[in-house]
């Protein structure tokens, strides 16, 4: 039955009037939120200061110690803890220190976009729809076995649970299969060791868990663990002693003690004394670890003796030096 001109006409104006409804109401929601993600969402250029020269001059790429095919590293720097803005503002530093070194840097799996001091990247994405989630793919079965290092870049609490309990197990045994029978490489950096305090392998590992630490900018002052001569001192060249400011840690164990473990830096401040603050652990199955408790702030990335050191300690433990 045909239904009279005017009323198909209204059909059709309110046919037009929902789609454009549901459309505004779509850029509201969605569109919005998305700009605003592609405009300073993970992936994006972060700031943090130029860095051309930090961590050595070009030539030194190829130089003693490195090698033709560039050192691959899987940075990873998802937070559950406290979340330190550096593990973000450090990551263009650490690129252009990176091509000067023979090291390449995958950051796939890093988050970029930066965020406030404080809030984990679990609470961020809680919060946000639109915040770009973790990505924990790497951590499979043979998943690592393309990377020469994982680099923990202030990681804090339990990163690697982000999808599940059952796949964190998953996500675990990647990484300890990667150390332990892989001769693979883990470098782990200040709040590292605020990384899983409660899984006893993680810990052995890196060596200790975070205790507690001074204000951040408390003068401290770094020199040589006694005695010790290792390959990454003797590539980064440091100004020791070497007088400068950070939020330092100190630790539930004395890793000097710890077999395996050869301490290559400690630090001495008011609050806590005199302690380790960089060591090196060789595990038994061919695997190598460096960990330094400095780096709280992006400034500590602006110092060319602490990104010498960085990039030394990322060669070793890729078998570079």
């Amino acid at each position: 039955m045909a239904q009279p001109r005017g009323a198909m006409k209204w059909v059709v104006r309110s046919g037009m009037l929902a789609v454009a409804l549901l459309a505004i109401g779509s850029f509201a929601c969605s569109s919005a939120p998305v700009a605003q993600c592609s405009a300073s969402g993970d992936g994006a250029a972060s700031s943090g200061g130029g860095a051309a020269n930090l961590g050595g001059a070009p030539n030194e790429a190829g130089a003693a110690g490195t090698s033709a095919v560039p050192l691959n590293v899987l940075v990873f720097n998802y937070t559950t803890g406290f979340g330190h803005q550096s593990r973000e503002t450090a990551i263009p530093l650490l690129e252009a220190a990176a091509r000067s070194n023979g090291i390449h840097l995958e950051l796939e799996y890093a988050l970029r976009a930066v965020k406030a001091e404080g809030p984990s990247d679990q609470s961020n994405i809680a919060r946000d729809p639109c915040a770009a989630p973790v990505n924990t793919s790497a951590f499979v079965p043979g998943g690592l076995d393309g990377y020469d290092v994982v680099f923990f870049l202030n990681t804090t609490g339990t990163p690697l649970a982000a999808d599940g309990a059952q796949q964190e197990l998953v996500h675990q045994k990647a990484l300890q299969d990667f150390m332990a029978s892989k001769r693979g490489g883990f470098v782990g950096v200040h709040s590292a060791t605020d990384t899983y305090a409660n899984w006893p392998w993680y810990v052995d590992m890196i060596g200790a868990s975070f205790a507690a630490h001074s204000m951040n900018g408390t003068r401290g002052t770094v020199t040589a663990a006694a005695g010790v001569v290792h390959p990454i001192l003797t590539r980064s060249g440091l100004p020791l002693p070497w007088s400068r400011s950070d939020e330092w840690y100190a630790f539930d164990r004395d890793v000097s003690t710890l077999a395996d473990f050869t301490v290559l830096l400690d630090v001495e401040d008011a609050f806590y004394g005199r302690r380790p603050t960089a060591w090196v652990h060789e595990l038994p199955g061919g695997g190598r670890a460096f960990y330094t408790s400095m780096g709280h702030g992006v400034e500590a990335f602006q110092e060319p003796a602490m990104m010498q050191l960085l990039m030394s300690g990322l060669l070793w433990a890729g078998h570079r030096l």
